[in-house]
């Protein structure tokens, strides 16, 4: 069964749209994973920010490392990259370990699923930005990036709304680059 993001994503629109939208969110998914480990392994006095920018240049010199055996190998596709999709969004990725210190507390108290669609978003908006693309193609992964930040609590709508408003607008400033 799809995931309820990519139903925007038409098999039409052909595979850069889904690589795009797959790649962005496992790479999301990545760096607020580690991010979340780096806030959980820190010591008194540590830097937060420190600590967690020093754990994403090391993910990043790792999947440089890792991307580069790949294309001597034949290389793989994008969607292929560190962490599989699931057909279920998880509310939590620590929610199956049991409590057992400080650092899981802190952890569980991060809400990571959404950190990682917000995270998804500006890559997929960066993505559209770098690059031209089809036009149906930067409303479809625009659309999907818009869809997976959709509250799942009705207090949460009207922030939504102008979520979705000041994406309609970072859509049209991304078409207009596009030349007709």
């Amino acid at each position: 069964m799809p995931r309820p993001h990519t139903t925007f994503v038409s098999q039409e629109s052909g595979s850069s749209v889904l690589e795009i939208v797959r790649g962005s969110r496992s790479k999301a998914h990545n760096m607020v994973d580690v991010a979340v480990q780096a806030i959980s392994s820190m010591k008194e006095g540590e830097d937060t920010f420190v600590r967690i920018g020093e754990a994403l240049d090391s993910m990043d010199r790792r999947h440089l490392g890792s991307e580069s055996r790949r294309e001597a190998n034949g290389g793989l596709r994008l969607q292929n990259q560190l962490i599989p999709s699931t057909s279920e969004p998880q509310v939590n990725s620590n929610a199956s370990r049991p409590q057992s210190s400080d650092s899981d507390k802190t952890a569980t108290a991060i809400p990571s699923e959404l950190i990682s669609s917000c995270v998804a978003t500006l890559l997929m908006i960066q993505t559209c930005s770098e690059r031209q693309y089809p036009p149906s193609d930067v409303a479809q992964i625009i659309d999907s990036a818009v869809t997976s930040l959709q509250p799942c609590c009705p207090q949460n709508l009207p922030i939504y709304r102008e979520i979705q408003m000041c994406m309609g607008r970072i859509k049209t400033q991304i078409l207009a680059l596009i030349p007709t």
